[in-house]
């Protein structure tokens, strides 16, 4: 295992991170939704125009292991975080965390005052242990699947 680093995404890789993405969702959620919710959540056919714009637009992040994709993040310029997702090789690693904590401090620099998200029933306990706080719970639906997400949020000191 190598030491890793947090740098900006670049436009080449996003057919990278789209790969990474339904990797990390397919592989790590399958206990808590069924496939058809996981092919609703983030189909194959990940590599949309409006998957692209969206990230594009915010703080897009990714950690690098040899020159390796290993984790992805993306939060909007008002400190909504879009998405978090490692390769499901580096799980418990530290990796969403590095990514998590980089977000922050990028945050603290551009006055945010908080960090928003809606989590995963996934991911909910990560964000907890990093001082995230449930606010409540949005129901949503896709292609006719109901999915629950936790309304989460951490405020940023010195933000």
């Amino acid at each position: 295992m190598c030491e890793f680093k947090v740098r900006s995404m670049r436009m080449s890789e996003f057919n990278t991170v789209a790969q990474l993405v339904y990797d990390s969702v397919h592989t790590l959620c399958t206990k808590e939704y069924t496939k058809e919710q996981l092919d609703a959540w983030v189909p194959k056919d990940l590599y949309m125009p409006a998957f692209r714009r969206s990230i594009f637009r915010c703080y897009a992040i990714v950690a690098v292991c040899n020159k390796e994709i290993i984790g992805f993040m993306s939060t909007e310029r008002d400190g909504y975080i879009n998405r978090l997702y490692t390769s499901p090789d580096w799980v418990k690693k530290g990796v969403a965390t590095a990514l998590l904590e980089n977000t922050e401090e990028w945050a603290k620099v551009h006055k945010i005052k908080e960090l928003v998200l809606e989590a995963s029933k996934s991911a909910e306990g990560f964000y907890i242990k990093r001082g995230f706080v449930k606010t409540g719970e949005i129901r949503s639906i896709k292609n006719n699947l109901e999915f629950v997400s936790a309304k989460m949020r951490k405020e940023l000191k010195n933000g």
